[in-house]
Parts: C-alpha cells; sequence; structure tokens
C-alpha cells in the first residue's frame, strides 16, 4: 500500500516538475472554497504540499502504532530471552552430561522448567540424569511430572519400564508396558530384555519379529537383537526345539549372517542336534562369500553320508585357501572317514603346521591310535592337552 501512494506521489512530483518548466507562464491552480471564502494556489504547490502532510501523518501513525505494540514488544523480548536461558541450560546439561556429571547436569535439566515450552523434554532429560547418579526419587517424580503433561503419558510409561528393568523388576517392567504400542521401538526393546530376564520365549519370539525391521537403525537396537537370537538359539538347544531351531534360518538369516559369532553358535547348535543338511548350506553358502575358520571346521564334522563330495569341496577351497589350518583339519577329518589313512595324516600334520589346534593333535592322536602307533598317539595327546591347559590360563588371565 505505502508503495503504490509514493508511486502516485512520486508521478505527481513529475507532473508538478512539467508543470513548472512547460507551463511556466500559465501554471495550473487549485482552488479551495468555503462560503465566502477561498484559497488559490499553484498546482505544483498543492503536490509539495500533499507530500508534505503524507510524510507527517506517515511518521506519526508509525509512532503511536508503535506506542500502542510497545507492551507486546517487551513481553515478546522476555520470552525470547527466556527461551535463549532455556536453551542455555540445556546446553549447559547436555555437556555435563557427556562428562557423566550427573548432578550438575540435573541441576542445570530443571532450570526454569516452569516457564519452560520443552517441558516434556526437560523433565525426560531430567529422569535420565537423576536415574544415572542413583537419585531414584527425583527421577520418579519427573517421571510423574512428565506422565500428567499432556501427551507424555506414553512417554513417561516407555522411560519408567525401561528404568524398572535396569533395576532389576522385569515383571513390573512387563506390567507398564502391557497396554502400550508394541510399534514403539524403545517398548519392543525393553520388552525383549525383559522377556529374556523372566525367560518368556513366547513372548521373546513375537517381540523379536516386530524388532528385527529396527536393527539397523541403531546399535542399541542391533544388540538387543544379537542378544534376545542368542538366547533364543539357547533356549532351544536346552529344550531340544529342533524344528524351531531350524526355522530360524528363515526369518533371521541376514541377522546372523552379520554377526559371525552368532553364526558360529548358531551351525554348532544345528550341528549338535542333527540337523546337518541345513547346517551344510548354510556353511557352503557362508564361505563363498567369506571364509570362516570356525565354520570350516565344522563342515568336517557333519553327520551327512556325502563325505566324498564334501572333501572334493574342500579341497577346491584349498586351493584359494592353501594355508587354513581349519580347512586342513577338515580335509583330515573327511579322509579319516574314509580311512584314507596317510593323506589324512598329511593334512593333519600340514595344519599343525600353520597353528597348532587342540583339535588337530585330537584327530591325529586317534589315527595313531587306529594304525597302533600308541606312541605317536600320546605324543599327540599330551601336546593337544597342553595347548588346552594353555588356553584356559590364558583365558582366566583376560578376564
Amino acid at each position: 500500500m505505502i508503495k503504490k501512494i509514493l508511486f502516485i506521489l512520486l508521478v505527481g512530483l513529475i507532473i508538478a516538475a512539467v508543470d513548472i518548466l512547460v507551463l511556466r507562464e500559465h501554471p495550473g491552480f487549485v482552488v479551495f472554497s468555503y462560503a465566502d471564502t477561498s484559497l488559490e494556489i499553484t498546482l505544483s504547490q498543492f503536490y509539495y504540499w500533499v507530500i508534505a502532510i503524507f510524510i507527517i501523518l506517515y511518521f506519526a501513525f508509525r509512532i503511536v502504532g508503535g506506542l500502542f505494540r510497545l507492551p507486546s514488544r517487551i513481553k515478546h523480548h522476555r520470552q525470547d530471552k527466556r527461551n535463549l536461558d532455556i536453551m542455555h541450560s540445556l546446553e549447559s546439561s547436555m555437556l555435563e552430561f557427556s562428562q557423566f556429571n550427573w548432578t550438575d547436569a540435573l541441576r542445570t535439566a530443571t532450570k526454569h522448567v516452569k516457564q519452560s515450552p520443552m517441558k516434556k523434554a526437560q523433565h525426560l532429560f531430567a529422569a535420565h540424569c537423576a536415574h544415572n547418579s542413583g537419585q531414584k526419587d527425583t527421577r520418579d517424580a519427573h517421571v510423574t511430572n512428565l506422565r500428567h503433561l499432556e501427551g507424555g503419558k506414553a512417554l513417561a510409561n516407555t522411560i519408567e519400564a525401561e528404568f524398572e528393568l535396569e533395576d532389576g523388576h522385569a515383571e513390573k517392567a512387563l506390567l507398564i508396558l502391557h497396554e502400550e504400542s508394541t510399534d514403539n521401538i524403545c517398548n519392543l526393546n525393553t520388552l525383549s530384555h525383559a522377556y529374556i530376564k523372566t525367560e518368556n520365549i513366547e513372548g521373546l519370539e513375537t517381540t523379536l519379529v516386530k524388532l528385527l525391521p529396527h536393527a539397523d537403525k541403531a546399535a542399541r537396537i542391533q544388540y538387543t537383537v544379537n542378544r534376545s537370537l542368542k538366547w533364543v538359539i539357547n533356549h532351544y538347544d536346552m529344550n531340544s526345539a529342533d524344528t524351531k531351531l531350524a526355522g530360524l534360518w528363515k526369518i533371521y538369516h541376514r541377522q546372523l549372517k552379520a554377526n559371525p559369532t552368532l553364526l558360529r553358535s548358531y551351525v554348532h547348535t544345528l550341528v549338535k542336534h542333527r540337523r546337518d543338511t541345513i547346517a551344510e548350506q548354510i556353511i557352503k553358502t557362508q564361505l563363498d562369500e567369506s571364509w570362516d575358520e570356525i565354520l570350516i571346521q565344522e563342515y568336517g564334522l557333519l553327520k551327512i553320508d556325502n563325505v566324498e563330495q564334501r572333501a572334493k569341496q574342500a579341497e577346491e577351497w584349498l586351493k584359494e585357501h592353501k594355508d587354513s589350518a581349519g580347512l586342513l583339519l577338515t580335509l583330515g577329518r573327511l579322509y579319516k572317514e574314509q580311512k584314507l589313512w596317510g593323506k589324512a595324516r598329511s593334512q593333519l600334520e600340514s595344519s599343525l603346521s600353520r597353528k597348532p589346534l587342540v583339535a588337530t593333535y585330537a584327530e591325529l592322536a586317534e589315527l595313531h591310535e587306529q594304525l597302533d602307533e600308541i606312541a605317536d598317539a600320546q605324543r599327540c595327546a599330551k601336546k593337544g592337552l597342553h595347548i588346552a591347559t594353555r588356553d584356559v590360563v590364558e583365558a582366566k588371565r583376560t578376564f
């Protein structure tokens, strides 16, 4: 609007300038009359007066409008300053939190909380600080305050269940999350650990399937999925749930393949429960993608009537992995099973030259015993026992 008015005034100035330059001898006039009184001025003077009055009125209205808006501006300024103080307090809390100064972080986290526009975030952060500093009453108070805020109930239940689980109250954590959404990742994470603590296999099976798609989102979720899978495998092992054990591969193959330790445990359990066919498929697929010294040893322990075929496969692998002690051990086992004593001894001794393994000495001792070479069998058994004892001592030192 102001731009339009200024444009009209500019046009008026141009017309006035033209009036002065072109119509100098006969300038235009503007006449104002009221009753018997009249006022006559030139057209250019009229435009000058209009501009002057406009400028005066414009600034007058600006000043008056500014005075009317002054209280609102002062209020907004105070609010901005308060918000800035709140942000500085939260920043200070986070810095203290990163340095494990829980008490100082708690003190600054709750500053200005009554006037804060981020009450939920502050109570949530303060609850974590209080929990880490061992101030359970303060922690519970912040959780309660969080629950009373609009939209804070579900968040309060999530964090309270997590705290209860860490305090060792798995049953209480399950009770808190009983009516909460199981689509919430944090809830699923907490439920998984709670089901492990309470040895609830049915609950863990259901929760783990829902948590699996989120495994790549955070290391914490990845850890929970791996821990849950490890516990499920051990549970199926102890309860001889062979069918369920074998069925894990169909659902969790990506997760198992991504964790070598978990995959080795799974394959070992499959072999233990005579699920050798699926174990063979997994081992072959995995070794073609990524070599593993532990899995190749399991390959030689399979109880499948295809020893010659597995020996040929192992020979193919040997072309690319000539220095693999585990592969040479497996070849020795497979040749020994075929009663190819000379080839078996050669492969087992080659394996020992790469890396002395307890299992290799055990296989070689058994081979010497079958060939009535008692002294050599005793020598190999003694060396194997020495390595096993040394490994136990080293393991104790490590811990």
